[in-house]
């Protein structure tokens, strides 16, 4: 796991962790032992930082040991096909999220830090999301399958990720929108920030995800070669976003003015409290063996390590996703938009008719996969987007074949 760091302002607080990050992923690139690479960039949200005790970077740390672990287990199941697992290489994205850690300062500094996050977005923030883009992109040249990409924000690290690539996606969708009548469905295609973005808990009002749904609504129908490009994902337990969030919003904009395209509701909440943006719930198929508690991250830290109540991968859920890589197996057919499809251990409801080739989900998950607002490493939500990445891909291969 690397560490990129950045100041308030939004610079880099050392150079020379992103020239070490590049050197990093050329030489993991370079091992002859694994199958290529999966970078996870992760970008923490409000009341953490990058400390070694941080509660984000230990249990950052376990969730991905079981996502190591995970891959292991189901490439042993073809053990004959030689199966090598990604090496995965994480990259922690660390900025001053809290500031004080005294009372009330702790709980007022979430506007200060908001526009930190935003300050950070506009920095050299980009930068770094660019050069790791480009190093995808170089690696995949001679081999499509030799790295994957996925970006997650949580909190105001989500804030900090859309308000990043917020302008980059509606650039790629506008490019993609000009295609519509060409016969090669490819030529239509979103192309999405690496394979997968993922925003969980986001903290910023659901008037700046409003442009880019406007302009996704240019699309009669998508291609049937869309995989998603974008999902948002909120618990339904999430206090800070439920209360808080709108508390602030209406203080800071009281003397703002509205026209007709910005309602007032949509500037004083939250995008995954927003419901006419919702698309799906996601839910437990399989309950939980441990319920979580109350402050269950924050309770687990010991010694600078996180004991997550995390489930090793579900035999049939391996030999399921090996099978795909292995284009061994048949994918599921294909939702209509309005049915339930299981993702693992979770289940995935349409809560209205969806295009199902729609690239920008905002889900709603209830409390067994997102703990509140910082109970976000479980194994249902593990389950899920790794499922989603790898069907993507999957799909995508065949299509395109």
């Amino acid at each position: 796991m690397a560490f990129v760091e950045f100041d308030d302002q939004g610079r880099l607080w050392s150079r020379e962790q992103l020239d070490l990050l590049e050197a990093t992923l050329q030489a993991e690139n370079e091992r002859k032992d694994t199958s290529g690479l999966a970078v996870i960039i992760f970008a923490h949200g409000w009341r953490h930082n990058c400390g070694v005790c941080d509660s984000n970077v230990a249990c950052f740390r376990t969730f991905l040991r079981q996502l190591h672990s995970d891959s292991s287990a189901a490439a042993s199941l073809y053990s004959s096909a030689r199966i090598r697992p990604k090496r995965i290489v994480a990259i922690y994205v660390g900025w001053r999220g809290l500031s004080s850690k005294v009372q009330p300062l702790e709980d007022l500094s979430f506007w200060a830090r908001k526009r930190v996050a935003h300050r950070v977005a506009d920095g050299d923030f980009v930068e770094l999301l660019t050069r790791v883009e480009l190093f995808v992109r170089r690696a995949n040249a001679a081999d499509p399958e030799r790295a994957r990409l996925s970006v997650i924000g949580h909190s105001l690290g989500g804030t900090m990720v859309y308000a990043a690539l917020a302008n980059i996606l509606k650039e790629r969708v506008l490019e993609a929108a000009q295609h519509q009548e060409e016969k090669d469905p490819r030529a239509s295609v979103i192309r999405g920030f690496g394979d997968l973005v993922v925003l969980i808990n986001p903290a910023f009002e659901a008037s700046l995800y409003e442009p880019l749904i406007e302009l996704a609504a240019r699309f009669r129908r998508f291609s049937p070669l869309q995989t998603p490009v974008l999902l948002t994902i909120a618990s339904e337990t999430d206090g800070p976003n439920g209360f808080w969030f709108p508390l602030g919003r209406r203080i800071e904009t009281l003397f703002e003015s509205t026209g007709d395209r910005s309602p007032r509701r949509q500037i004083v909440t939250s995008v995954g409290n927003y419901q006419e943006f919702w698309t799906h719930r996601l839910t437990a198929a399989v309950p939980p063996r441990s319920p979580l508690s109350k402050d269950v991250v924050a309770r687990r830290i010991r010694d600078c390590a996180c004991a997550l109540p995390l489930e090793s991968i579900d035999p049939r859920e391996a030999a399921y996703l090996i099978s795909l890589v292995l284009d061994r197996g048949n994918l599921p057919s294909e939702p209509d938009g309005t049915e339930a499809v299981p993702y693992g251990r979770a289940l995935l409801t349409p809560l209205k008719p969806i295009d199902p080739h729609n690239p920008f989900w905002v889900v709603r998950a209830s409390d067994d996969v997102i703990h509140g607002h910082n109970g976000i490493f479980t194994t249902y939500l593990l389950d899920f987007v790794r499922r989603v990445v790898i069907e993507a891909n999957v799909r995508s291969r065949a299509r395109a074949g």
